[in-house]
């Protein structure tokens, strides 16, 4: 029996729904702060980038572009990777940007795609924002190239966040680029009017289209900043971290890019069909698009024409008004269309036809606990009764796996169960998977600020602070010995797998004899995590 972990996630939240609790703060996901008091938050605003001045100058195939100089580092940044998809060019593949004669200012990062602003109603952004931006060291030559994909649950995010700052990343002689695609209805939306139009009878991938996009500009550019477009690695986070799933799955990027880092990005399933219904993904992405549209307004002969005549902001709106997923955000993102997802990556990687691609894949101990804080767990029956409404034929085992005396609280119980089903056991199944065809490193991620904040554990995109050495952006806290180890470990790890190296101290996968980096506590690696609970998972089939 397969599973699909976000119908999983969708059930483990069902007591949401019933109690009138709060979910999950609908802008932690992109950022990976939580909602505890305490918890980091990286809505500290866009990264300054400084006044227009002359600096750096770079030729691109479409013009001359002048970034600017942070000590050390050489910022480009809104630079356009495709047209803005407007008009006709809404619900459709990106398209060549136009080029530019005069040289362009490249100091001010470019607007986010359209979205509900973080933890608030209000829309924001712009569809003009199909851009990226380039960071790398003042001396580069031939340089690896990191190209970071944000999270949001494919709704909220952008590139110009102040954590994702590549600079500390590109002082490892590196060059960093991060980049916006389309979100939500805008980048996602699937409808039998929207695969009329499409010759390849495919729609609703926008998005990761968008990324393929900025790959290929990335292929024909990035040398001339220094960087070496036959060593491209991508990384993400969450959403971002799915997104690198379905690169890797997407034959179109197959030249692309050489390795990939998942974080927090799930095993690479779990994605709907295009137009079918199966056990694993009862709701198509036609449906769920079906149901967007109607929520905008636009039903009858004539969708694709109604949508484009929308407002982005009510695209949003009908995006956020239609049905949820197990995270409490809009249920929208990659389908299998047949053409750019022509399947599972995990199907892919099965019958050998994904290219053999390094990856480096883990998650963080309490991906949960966030995502969770509205939902009400307070005694052993409510928690034997959660996972029986979502587990019943299996019940029984998985109570035995998480007895409710093991832990702290029912709630505690309820938040390891969902970690692991939702993000920890896909991610190490899925390295276990991968490991067959190239070198697969997982890793574990534990480590907890001081302070109050060591209370919230490690949480869903924590480790975010710690590969962008962002923790100088967290208000009132002061990062310690033990943060700056954790900073130290992981980019040497992040960077010199970039580099073709094996990360420092840390072997690859071999389900024969498994290893898994821990980044915090023991800062080792263990041939463990979760008890093995994982493994047992799988043979209940409530886990690929």
């Amino acid at each position: 029996m397969r599973s699909n972990p976000q119908l999983l996630l969708a059930s483990l939240l069902v007591v949401t729904a019933c109690d009138g609790g709060r979910q999950a703060d609908a802008g932690l996901e992109p950022d990976g702060a939580g909602t505890d008091a305490g918890a980091p938050s990286v809505d500290a605003g866009i990264a300054d980038a400084g006044p227009p001045s002359i600096g750096p100058r770079v030729e691109t195939d479409l013009g001359t572009v002048i970034g600017e100089e942070r000590d050390d580092v050489l910022a480009w940044l809104g630079i356009p990777y495709a047209a803005p998809p407007l008009g006709e060019g809404r619900f459709a593949p990106p398209s060549p940007a136009t080029p530019w004669a005069d040289p362009r200012a490249s100091t001010a990062y470019g607007p986010a795609c359209p979205q509900r602003e973080r933890g608030g109603t209000a829309v924001i952004g712009n569809e003009d924002c199909l851009t990226l931006n380039v960071f790398g060291p003042a001396e580069r030559a031939s340089l690896p190239v990191m190209v970071f994909i944000h999270g949001g649950a494919f709704v909220q995010g952008t590139s110009s966040l102040a954590l994702y700052d590549g600079s500390s990343l590109a002082r490892r002689d590196v060059i960093v680029i991060t980049l916006n695609y389309r979100l939500g209805a805008l980048g996602f939306l699937a409808t039998d009017g929207l695969i009329s139009e499409d010759s390849g009878a495919s729609a609703g991938n926008y998005g990761i289209q968008d990324q393929i996009a900025a790959l290929e500009w990335i292929q024909r550019n990035v040398g001339a900043f220094g960087g070496d477009p036959a060593n491209v690695t991508i990384f993400g986070e969450s959403a971002g971290g799915a997104s690198v799933c379905a690169l890797l799955g997407a034959p179109a990027a197959d030249e692309l890019f050489v390795r990939g880092v998942v974080q927090s990005g799930g095993g690479c399933y779990g994605w709907p069909q295009l137009s079918a219904s199966t056990a694993t993904e009862p709701v198509s992405a036609v449906q769920r698009g079906e149901e967007i549209a109607a929520a905008a307004g636009c039903t009858g002969p004539d969708v694709p024409a109604c949508l484009r005549a929308l407002t982005a902001d009510a695209l949003v709106e009908a995006t956020w008004a239609a049905s949820a997923s197990g995270l409490g955000l809009p249920d929208i993102g990659p389908n299998i269309d047949g053409s750019t997802l022509p399947a599972e990556t995990w199907d892919r990687y099965a019958d050998g036809s994904a290219p053999d691609r390094p990856i480096l894949i883990g998650s963080n101990a309490d991906e949960s606990r966030s995502f969770l804080v509205g939902v009400p767990i307070a005694t052993a029956a409510a928690y034997e009764a959660a996972v029986r409404s979502i587990l019943p034929v299996v019940a029984d085992e998985v109570l035995a796996l998480y007895p409710v005396a093991d832990y702290a609280s029912p709630k505690a119980a309820y938040e390891v169960l969902f970690s692991d089903v939702g993000f920890i056991c896909p991610a190490l199944r899925f390295a276990e998977h991968a490991a067959a065809g190239a070198p697969t490193f997982a890793y574990h991620y534990v480590h907890t600020l001081s302070g109050v904040a060591a209370a919230r554990g490690a949480q869903h995109g924590d480790e975010l602070f710690f590969v962008f050495d962002g923790l100088g952006i967290v208000p009132r806290y002061t990062p310690t010995a033990a943060d700056e180890a954790v900073i130290e470990e992981m980019q040497a790890a992040w960077t010199a797998f970039a580099s073709a190296e094996a990360p420092p101290g840390w072997p690859a996968y071999d389900p024969a004899a498994p290893s898994v980096r821990i980044f915090g506590a023991t800062d080792d690696t263990v041939a463990t995590i979760r008890d093995d609970r994982c493994a047992a998972l799988a043979g209940l089939g409530v886990v690929r």
